[in-house]
């Protein structure tokens, strides 16, 4: 790339990085935006400094973040029994 030379970036990435932030955050939505950034960033095995981190990165860490907080809302068994044993 040379001196002044600009990478003209899709504006139609925006949109879906940006559901897929909601989505994260309405599944813990007791985290602080830049909380739930920075699960995001660890989650996805991002750099400590993400001021260089691509769009195409973000989307892979929001991917695997979103992974792992839908596998943290499955019940256990156990708390599933506990359950029935009150209903009973």
């Amino acid at each position: 790339m040379f001196r002044g030379e600009r990478i003209s970036r899709d504006p139609e990435r925006i949109e879906p990085l940006l559901k897929k932030i909601q989505e994260l955050w309405s599944m813990k939505p007791d985290m602080r935006f830049w909380q739930l950034l920075e699960s995001v960033r660890f989650t996805g095995g991002m750099p400590p400094d993400t001021f260089y981190v691509e769009d195409n990165e973000l989307n892979y860490a929001l991917d695997e973040s979103i992974r792992v907080a839908k596998v943290e809302h499955i019940p256990k068994l156990e708390d599933l029994v506990k359950e029935v044993k009150v209903i009973e």
